[in-house]
């Protein structure tokens, strides 16, 4: 079974299943600038020789059964009472990929298709564009 661990607790251990895990890749930032008299456009990064990402988006699914209404709405506090850290970026691990970890914050959490017994929730996480090796010397990446 999938897992997922957020500010170092699994989302196993409050009792919640993970349907899915969507880890998206960064895209290439450019800072396209306009140069008169030719036909197209100079990226200042390719000038500089960088490359520089945005932030990759994670989005988990995940769901509980639950005995009532009541708990489906205090596991939906719950769970927003963990994922929402006082400050900073906090790290996400995916059961998937133990050796590695994202710092990520969430940006979006939508329990909207929460019935009566069964607590349902999305989160989407914004991260940094790098994926950390948790291990020494390993290079950090995409």
């Amino acid at each position: 079974m999938r897992d997922f661990s957020f500010n170092d607790i699994r989302a196993s251990s409050k009792g919640m299943i993970v349907e899915s895990i969507d880890i998206g890749y960064p895209a290439v930032k450019t800072s396209e600038i306009p140069v008169p008299y030719r036909d197209s456009v100079i990226d200042a990064y390719d000038l500089n020789g960088m490359k520089v990402y945005e932030d990759r988006t994670i989005t988990v699914k995940m769901w509980k059964k639950c005995s009532d209404r009541a708990e489906v709405e205090r596991t939906k506090h719950d769970i927003a009472d963990w994922l929402y850290p006082p400050a900073a970026r906090k790290k996400i691990i995916d059961s998937a990929m133990p050796d590695y970890y994202f710092l990520a914050k969430i940006s979006s959490f939508d329990a909207s298709a929460s019935t009566r017994k069964t607590c349902i929730i999305t989160v989407t996480f914004k991260a940094d564009p790098y994926m950390y090796s948790s291990k020494e010397g390993v290079k950090n990446t995409i």
